[in-house]
């Protein structure tokens, strides 16, 4: 079965990577609790273009190359891959930061994941295809992500699980969707499959 993976905050832990960057380099005193959408114009109280260039700065430091793992997924990710599915990662990071993104992922994964995409990122205009598109045309099953707005997206071509973060809270989830706390329940729920 092929599961694909979204990186920042399923794999990594990007957003407070981003939050330290922004509070030590730029003197923006944020915590991540404050983020209650994924938006960072909306976090920060600035502007789309301020907001993009900053991220855009962040990934350019030492500190987002360095970005650790969520808590579990070295563990979990390796337990599907035993299991013999087929792992991939679809992300909406900028396609500049592909050496460092599979540098990262190398380095704390190995060799777990077969392709790694980069998708269209509605935020930025970057990118070409939606995650979606790459979850239809990739024939994935799960999706394992962080992002409300995708997961509801890509649930019209597989099943999502969604992971739980103080940015994608809603009462309602669409059908193919299910909210999880921890890589353990992510494991949990794809064995359910078989």
């Amino acid at each position: 079965m092929i599961i694909a993976f979204d990186c920042d905050d399923v794999l990594v832990d990007y957003v407070q990577g981003l939050v330290d960057f922004t509070n030590n380099v730029l003197g923006i005193k944020r915590v991540m609790e404050d983020m209650t959408e994924y938006s960072f114009d909306k976090f920060w109280g600035c502007s789309i273009e301020e907001a993009i260039s900053r991220v855009d700065r962040f990934h350019r430091t030492q500190r987002f190359r360095e970005l650790e793992p969520i808590l579990g997924a070295i563990e979990g990710v390796r337990k599907l891959k035993s299991m013999g599915h087929d792992l991939v990662v679809i992300s909406s990071r900028p396609d500049y930061t592909l050496r460092d993104t599979f540098n990262n992922l190398r380095k704390h994964y190995g060799n777990a994941f077969s392709r790694i995409y980069f998708s269209k990122n509605p935020y930025t205009g970057r990118g070409d295809k939606d995650k979606r598109d790459f979850c239809k045309e990739l024939d994935v099953k799960m999706l394992v992500e962080d992002n409300l707005v995708y997961a509801i997206e890509c649930a019209e071509v597989c099943d999502v699980l969604l992971l739980n973060t103080h940015w994608n809270q809603t009462n309602e989830l669409p059908n193919r969707v299910k909210r999880v706390s921890s890589w353990e329940e992510i494991v949990d729920e794809i064995e359910k499959i078989k």
